[in-house]
């Protein structure tokens, strides 16, 4: 992979940890390794805003620390980030900037629930996609504001309830309550 294709998926963006009141990190102060992943943004490096600088750097230490398979995942996210318009690049950036506003317990809510959505089948993940698109965006709303209100705990025990009941009783169940909103 060149290195331009590197720094491309560096500037994607990752997240920012720390902070330090200088305005920008000297360019002689990154390590032999840094300098030459990072080397095509050597002359905009020092009017960078720190921030960037930071989030470069880390990105250019996760790619090093990365064995092969981890860097294979890397340049194929990387190809898909640039396969998406401008338009969907600035949703997911305030999409990302969001998540990063919550609190930790609601970014560890959305990750469990993404966690439990990738281990669903291929097939349940479809249909569940299909449903939400073919629902009204104002019962959307109200599924998104009752799921915010509900505890971890309020979430947890529907979760068993749910589990506990064969798929047709959970898809009545799932219509019923469609029905209320």
């Amino acid at each position: 992979m060149t290195r331009a294709l590197v720094l491309l998926f560096l500037l994607a963006g990752l997240p920012v940890h720390a902070e330090t009141d200088a305005p920008f990190t000297p360019w002689n102060s990154l390590s032999a390794q840094e300098r030459t992943l990072l080397a095509p943004l050597r002359e905009k490096w020092e009017s960078m805003p720190l921030q960037r600088q930071q989030r470069l750097r880390k990105g250019a230490q996760r790619w090093q620390q990365a064995g092969p398979e981890e860097r294979q995942r890397m340049e194929e996210r990387f190809k898909r980030w640039q396969s998406l318009s401008e338009e969907q690049r600035q949703r997911i950036r305030r999409q990302r900037e969001e998540f990063r506003n919550l609190s930790p317990e609601q970014q560890q809510r959305i990750r469990e629930r993404r966690r439990e959505f990738r281990e669903m089948d291929p097939e349940q993940r479809q249909q569940l996609r299909q449903r939400w698109r073919d629902m009204d965006p104002e019962k959307r709303r109200r599924i998104r504001e009752r799921m915010q209100e509900m505890s971890p705990e309020g979430r947890q025990q529907m979760r068993e309830r749910m589990k506990d009941l064969s798929p047709e009783q959970r898809r009545r169940m799932r219509e019923r309550r469609l029905q209320t909103d």
